[in-house]
């Protein structure tokens, strides 16, 4: 599908549109903002824009296009509140929001020219989430709730997105992986910490299904986010052969990976995982025992998730 059928989605599907932005207003956009990819110029020429979020077929939709005065005020704003490590990468230009503080915006130069990224206020970390404007479009034409059946409940980071994924397609791997592999260089020889934190999680979302022992890797990393964010792409993917990088994380590594290595090793319930908690919880003590045991007592009082 290329953008002026997903406009036509759009203009079949919902109601709230703003009028056509025109040439100047596109002008000020970029003067502003700097270039914005061809398909942010059409979708804008078609209309300039929601002032409330769209609905389809009675149901809200979680993200509206802001019109351009909003976008020029929301990506100056939030460039100048951002950690200045997010720019290195690339431009964003924030471009759709649920009102709610959160946002998705599109990179306009660098590496990831055109993935459109997330910027969750619970976790504001922009990682690629979509690949295309077209792939973010449809996905959110064919959103019907997230994470409950509450209104609240549908909001931007709801949106199933396209990264990181859960099977490889031949058609976008090898660029994954480039990328990945890049980022994951990147992190391995930068000495700023925010940075190498910030490289790492890119790298993360754009590894392949096929490379994802590389991860691994960054379970060893010193940081306390950049080993919780691979244990939970390991649990995503319900890799099993992690079992061991896990069971030393969690007896060597400190907050906050420590933990989360605990709470997949509790969760995954496969015999090698059972072994080596039990390895584990006979020579740990003080918080690391409390925390197998409170984690086992929250996975008996859920229902179980059946691994490979």
């Amino acid at each position: 599908m290329d953008i002026h059928l997903t406009i036509q989605a759009l203009r079949k599907s919902c109601k709230g549109f703003e009028r056509p932005a025109s040439v100047a207003d596109l002008a000020a956009l970029q003067s502003a903002v700097g270039p914005v990819p061809l398909d942010v110029q059409l979708l804008y020429l078609d209309h300039n824009g929601s002032r409330e979020c769209l609905r389809s077929d009675s149901i809200i939709l979680p993200a509206r296009l802001l019109p351009i005065s909003e976008v020029i005020e929301t990506s100056s704003d939030l460039a100048a509140a951002l950690p200045p490590e997010y720019s290195a990468v690339g431009r964003i230009v924030w471009l759709w929001s649920d009102d709610n503080s959160n946002y998705i915006g599109i990179w306009c130069d660098g590496p990831l020219a055109g993935f459109l990224t997330v910027l969750d206020h619970d976790s504001p970390l922009p990682v690629p989430a979509f690949r295309t404007v077209i792939s973010f479009l449809t996905r959110l034409l064919a959103f019907r709730g997230g994470r409950g059946s509450y209104v609240s409940m549908y909001d931007v980071p709801s949106i199933p997105r396209d990264l990181p994924v859960l099977a490889d397609d031949p058609t976008t791997t090898l660029r994954d992986k480039e990328l990945a592999d890049c980022f994951r260089r990147s992190w391995a020889v930068e000495c700023d910490d925010d940075r190498k934190s910030y490289f790492a999680a890119l790298s993360m979302a754009l590894t392949p299904v096929a490379d994802t022992a590389s991860v691994l890797e960054f379970l060893s990393d010193d940081d306390m986010f950049t080993p919780e964010l691979a244990v939970n792409l390991l649990e995503l993917r319900q890799y099993v052969d992690a079992v061991p990088a896990l069971e030393k994380l969690a007896a060597n590594g400190s907050p906050n990976g420590d933990s989360a290595a605990i709470r997949l090793l509790v969760c995954m319930k496969t015999p090698s995982a059972n072994e080596e908690l039990r390895r584990l919880n006979a020579t740990v003590s003080g918080e690391k025992k409390a925390c197998i045991e409170s984690w086992k007592r929250i996975s008996n009082a859920r229902p179980s998730v059946h691994w490979p």
